[in-house]
């Protein structure tokens, strides 16, 4: 049983490495850049929450976000 075990579980491994492989492309894209292209820009005016100045968080949130980085 042991045995069997291990044995599905290489096969299941070499399985999902081959997957891996043939999506080798589309993960390279997968980059810090690429991700930060692709996502909407924050600007006014927001939906708020709360009595804060739209403008005023997106400018906040801007320095923070470059704080970050």
């Amino acid at each position: 049983v042991y045995r069997t075990s291990l044995q599905k579980a290489a096969d299941s491994d070499k399985r999902v490495i081959a997957r891996l492989g043939e999506n080798e492309a589309a993960f390279a894209d997968l980059t810090v850049a690429n991700a930060a292209n692709k996502m909407p820009r924050l600007q006014a005016p927001m939906v708020t929450t709360g009595p804060e100045d739209p403008v005023a968080l997106v400018g906040q949130l801007r320095s923070n976000l470059q704080l970050l980085q």
